[in-house]
């Protein structure tokens, strides 16, 4: 009886357990088990890691079916694009079309900030710390990664229904590395725009993504090569494409940091041999010449891909099946929008945040209007993240937008520096600080204190308030204080330095006009007191007290401020010194300048002008126009011509001859121009032109244009000039 039970109950438990194995799904990369699996495994290597785009359109040619895939870093992102049905065409496009250097640096590109965002560019370098509490916290590079995020979010937007990876187009796996345990993560689910993000997270570049409650970075760090994730999956044949940076040969090792870079590669070196010995085919493209975030050589690195396999492709056809067709997304059809909501933060009022979308419900989802969006929204400078939560429902789309405060605010501290020097003994050097604390109230009032050490010395502080939720208008009270140096010539030679002290108190009101042009109007108020500190006395020393109305229309469309390569700007202004609002002195100036830019090929070419006049009112000697120095008759010493009238126009050019690395600055120029101008008297406007020639060799850089020039004046004047600042 008790082994008939026993045969019973085996039996039973045969049957259940061949059951589940009957009913159990295949692993990902077997769901034809009619064939061997081919996975295709691709490796981390920045800028590299377009030659993975190369290595899919000759297996496509060949007829080479991809059953999985396992990736990391860049390897993760061609390999999601792919897997989410993309063509090797459509991915190469993609990858073009993002302005990876942009991307990289960080922050928003110039035009699209606001105008008053711009503004800070003008003076201060675009490093950035907050503090809180006692703290002070510098910047991260999470705003680095904000337009990253964006980019594949909605690049992937036919994946955003797909929780389970397996279900792609082509089961996928995304290695990471969890920065606290130091263990390898393979996700298999979740976002994945957010799992490919969290596998780019190159240390120094963009900041680890938390998934999961784990801190991920690039899985690189852990497996650049992930072949055991495509075992894992269940593949029978393993393709692995290497796009690592090898290691340097001994003639390279000839500086402590390539010694230590070569040092921290080891480990990782290692792994990937292991890797590689367990792969049935190995394709490494030559990349000698491609820099991990060179980006600009994409397709040179397109093509390294398809030559390496090629040059296996005797291999590679013997895993062909000509009958299978891989299944392509569908052209995607047009989404409505049919709901935009978004939330407010701590510091941030969501009606803010409300007021700076255009996009509009029960219209058909622009994507780069979007983008718009969101780059207004982060104009507020408080968030290192907006999240893009998106439902699709047929062609119906529910979007969300959820920004999350930065860090460092929100009292934020920005610096700058200018040097200059005419190589005659007059030099000037001034360190700057700007401290904001931004988000007094609930339409974004601002407080900016600025202060100046150097040759010149001061504190201006100013608060702003914008009188609507947009912005567009607002009121702004300002005091200041500050000591400069007016240098006085004769016949070439500086004769006098004057200290002028000038506290001044204003009231405007004003308005911007999309991102680029501001205009404002409002009462001026200031007391003057001017005196010899060396050299002969040239004018009267004194004080005086100015009040009056002024007024100001400036436009910024320049792509940058160091060494514009686009763009214009406009700048106007007029003050109007009245006895009836307790002026001691009556008088009136008007001035403006404008300047042109535009690249063609390694040129720039630029022009511009500037004019100035007090009419026929007499003005301070302080409160003059002047002439001289570096793009103001450059064979001039600062401030030599002065007088209550000028012009001057320029026109020339700056030629590319190299490069600076991507986080030092841009490029390396050879600049020439020539100017034309004057200072006169009332008498003598229009009179005695002074033309100077120009030559320069410019870097610019992040912090700024650093210019060593000579200017020659057609009187024989000349100078040599040495400046690091924002110039333009």
């Amino acid at each position: 009886m008790r082994a008939a039970v026993t045969r019973h109950v085996v039996s039973f438990m045969l049957t259940v357990t061949a059951a589940a194995y009957a009913d159990a799904a295949p692993p990902p990369c077997r769901a034809d088990v009619s064939r061997p699996s081919v996975a295709l495994v691709l490796s981390g290597g920045g800028a590299r890691g377009a030659a993975h785009v190369g290595v899919l359109r000759v297996l496509e040619d060949l007829q080479v079916p991809i059953d999985c895939i396992a990736g990391t870093s860049m390897g993760a992102v061609v390999g999601a694009f792919y897997a989410a049905g993309f063509s090797p065409d459509e991915i190469e496009a993609e990858l073009r079309s993002i302005n990876w250097n942009e991307v990289i640096v960080g922050g928003q590109p110039r035009r699209s900030r606001s105008f008053r965002r711009r503004q800070e560019d003008t003076r201060y370098l675009p490093l950035e710390a907050g503090i809180r509490g006692r703290r002070l916290i510098t910047a991260n590079s999470a705003l680095k990664s904000a337009r990253l995020e964006y980019l594949l979010r909605t690049m992937l937007i036919n994946t955003v229904a797909v929780s389970d990876f397996d279900h792609l187009y082509v089961p996928l796996r995304v290695v990471a590395a969890d920065l606290v345990k130091g263990e390898e993560v393979v996700l298999s689910g979740g976002d994945l725009s957010e799992a490919v993000r969290a596998s780019m997270s190159l240390p120094g570049v963009f900041p680890p993504m938390e998934i999961g409650g784990r801190f991920l970075v690039d899985g690189g760090a852990l497996n650049n090569l992930p072949v055991d994730a495509a075992l894992q999956m269940g593949a029978d044949v393993v393709i692995a494409v290497n796009v690592g940076t090898p290691l340097m040969d001994r003639d390279q090792l000839g500086s402590t940091l390539a010694i230590a870079y070569q040092a921290l590669s080891l480990a990782s070196e290692q792994r990937i041999r292991e890797q590689r010995a367990k792969a049935t085919v190995v394709i490494t493209p030559q990349l000698s010449g491609i820099a991990m975030l060179d980006f600009s050589k994409l397709p040179e690195a397109i093509a390294s891909g398809e030559t390496a396999a090629h040059e296996v492709a005797a291999r590679l056809r013997a895993f062909a099946n000509p009958g299978l067709m891989r299944r392509r997304r569908a052209a995607p059809e047009p989404l409505r929008l049919r709901r935009l909501t978004a939330t407010g933060t701590a510091r941030v009022d969501e009606r803010r945040v409300q007021a700076a979308i255009e996009s509009r419900e029960g219209a058909l989802l622009d994507f780069e209007q979007l983008e718009r969006d969101i780059a207004r929204i982060y104009e507020f400078g408080e968030f290192d993240r907006i999240k893009l939560n998106i439902v699709v429902d047929g062609e119906d789309v529910d979007l969300t937008l959820v920004p999350s405060d930065n860090a460092m605010g929100p009292v934020y501290i920005r610096t700058g520096v200018r040097l200059r020097d005419d190589m005659r003994g007059n030099s000037d050097f001034d360190l700057l600080v700007r401290v904001t604390r931004t988000s007094i109230n609930a339409r974004g009032a601002e407080w900016r204190t600025d202060m100046q050490a150097g040759t010149s010395r001061g504190i201006a502080t100013e608060f702003h308030q914008p009188l609507t939720f947009e912005g567009r208008s607002f009121v702004s009270a300002r005091l200041a204080d500050r000591k400069d140096r007016l240098d006085v010539f004769a016949d070439g030679r500086k004769q006098t330095e004057y200290q002028v002290d000038t506290s001044s108190a204003g009231l405007d009101f004003g308005m911007t006009f999309g991102h680029a042009a501001e205009v404002r109007v409002g009462l001026s108020f200031a007391a003057v007191d001017a005196e010899s500190d060396i050299g002969p006395v040239a004018f009267p020393p004194g004080e005086a007290h100015i009040g009056g109305v002024r007024g100001s229309f400036v436009v910024d469309d320049l792509d940058t401020r160091g060494l514009p390569t686009d763009g214009f700007d406009l700048n106007i202004e007029w003050f109007h010194a009245a006895t009836q609002l307790g002026s001691d002195l009556e008088y009136q100036v008007l001035s403006g300048s404008h300047h042109r830019f535009a690249r063609a090929g390694r040129h720039i070419f630029f022009g511009g002008v500037a004019a100035g006049t007090s009419f026929s009112s007499e003005l301070p000697t302080y409160a003059e126009f002047t002439l001289g120095g570096l793009f103001s008759l450059s064979g001039y010493s600062v401030g030599e011509l002065r007088g209550p009238h000028f012009a001057v126009v320029r026109a020339g050019d700056f030629y590319q001859i190299g490069e600076l690395p991507f986080m030092l600055g841009r490029g390396i120029y050879l600049g020439s121009w020539l100017e034309a101008g004057n200072v006169w008297n009332r008498e003598q406007i229009g009179q005695d032109w002074i033309t100077t020639a120009t030559l320069a060799a410019v870097a610019d850089t992040n912090f700024g244009g650093l210019y060593f020039a000579y200017g020659i004046a057609s009187r024989g004047d000349s100078a040599f000039s040495l400046l690091l600042g924002q110039q333009f």
